[in-house]
């Protein structure tokens, strides 16, 4: 009865945390606990599966969080050209709050969304500078920005150079 009520409290755990315990252990759990003689060995049976189910616990979060982050950046490359791009609307997108976001973006990447977001668009905006012929306004609006003038501050901002500069170092 005890190995029995032991094996359930396992299950019941590795419930609790989404583990898949038959990934954990080979077998019937019941039939696995019977097999030992000694209680030390028993004991050691539940401390490892126990360290097991907590690593894979930890490995699934962890494949989680990089899958939200995966997932905030292919979103950024699609809509980056949208002017109305913002935090709110990929946690929308995502169905997560903006504090939890916010939160994985500073822990793992250790930047914020809005400093991705310019850096991307600012990057596109080079490649645009130096291999298209466009216009800087119309550059401006293809890489998300409505304002042309907020558009060359902010690349100045991040490049230390105009856009018209950036284009003219080019062509020398």
């Amino acid at each position: 009865l005890m190995i029995i009520k032991l094996a359930s409290t396992l299950i019941n755990f590795a419930s609790s945390i989404n583990v898949n315990i038959s990934l954990i252990i080979n077998g019937n759990i019941v039939e696995t606990m019977l097999s030992y003689t000694e209680i030390s060995e028993l004991e050691d049976f539940i401390y490892d599966t126990i360290i097991k189910m907590r690593e894979s616990n930890v490995k699934t979060q962890v494949n989680k969080t990089e899958k939200i982050i995966e997932e905030v950046y292919n979103y950024i490359e699609k809509n980056y050209s949208d002017p109305s791009i913002s935090l709110e609307s990929i946690t929308d997108e995502l169905n997560i709050s903006v504090s939890y976001l916010s939160m994985l973006l500073k822990k793992m990447k250790g930047v914020t969304f809005n400093k991705e977001l310019i850096k991307y668009r600012m990057e596109k905006a080079k490649e645009l500078l130096t291999y298209t012929s466009d216009k800087i306004i119309n550059i401006s609006k293809q890489v998300g920005y409505n304002e042309v003038y907020y558009f060359s501050h902010s690349f100045k901002k991040y490049t230390s150079i105009s856009p018209k500069e950036f284009r003219k170092q080019l062509n020398v």
